[in-house]
């Protein structure tokens, strides 16, 4: 009787409706007093629970509820302090109207970040995030620095910026830069709008000499290192019927 108990246990614990009762537990309210009072979680218990809240944070923004899913993204990025949650709760208050809030999730974030690709990835964000609020110049200066990193969707925004514009000579460089270079063994992939962005800034600009340099973030003394679109052929050259 005792073996036949435990393989209805086994077999009850493995069924829809026991995941299901497992997954309710698993309320917004409850993962985020769970988060809050995880500094004395073990390591593999943290981790975790990090796995389920933000498996329920994905299925509240697919549900589209985001006002109910940031409070999670909060408790969750307070419990975690790492890239995957600052970026998560950014793009969640951005999608809100909180830009600004947005942009202040990713200084702070920054601002604990070493010089890793991580950085790149937080300086593309907050681009975006303060394009949202309004700010340009602040915009400018973080897509700069995330491209300089080697970000080609930083690339790609810099990019549709100068050509919404009118200037097709700095977007025709910028985009340039994104496009691989020629090689006899055929085309290589291309971020997806670097080839599109080429052509509409050939448009109306073909005859326009190239700019001698796009500098988004000139006032920023950061910047040190080179400009990627420099080495570009594509990028500094004159337009012909040779090239793209």
């Amino acid at each position: 009787m005792t073996a036949a108990a435990l393989l209805a246990g086994c077999l009850l614990l493995g069924s829809p409706s026991a995941r299901t009762a497992a997954q309710a537990e698993d309320t917004l309210a409850a993962l985020v007093e769970a988060l809050d009072n995880s500094a004395t979680l073990g390591q593999v218990q943290r981790r975790a629970l990090l796995t389920r809240s933000f498996n329920r944070f994905r299925a509240e923004v697919a549900a589209q509820r985001p006002r109910e899913a940031l409070p999670l993204a909060r408790a969750m990025h307070n419990s975690a302090q790492a890239t995957w949650s600052a970026m998560s709760m950014a793009l969640l208050q951005t999608r809100l109207g909180l830009a600004e809030d947005a942009a202040a999730t990713l200084r702070e974030q920054l601002a604990r970040t070493p010089s890793n690709p991580d950085r790149r990835d937080l300086q593309e964000r907050l681009g975006l995030a303060y394009l949202g609020a309004g700010r340009r110049g602040p915009a400018l200066g973080a897509l700069g620095r995330s491209w300089l990193a080697g970000s080609t969707n930083a690339g790609q925004v810099l990019g549709a910026l100068a050509l919404s514009a009118g200037r097709t000579s700095d977007a025709r460089r910028v985009f340039g830069s994104l496009l691989p270079p020629l090689s006899p063994a055929g085309p290589s992939p291309a971020p997806p709008w670097a080839l599109r962005g080429w052509g509409l800034a050939m448009v109306g600009g073909a005859n326009q000499p190239v700019a001698s340099g796009l500098n988004p973030v000139a006032d920023n003394s950061e910047l040190t290192q080179e400009d990627p679109a420099s080495t570009s052929l594509r990028a500094t050259s004159r337009p012909s019927l040779t090239t793209r």
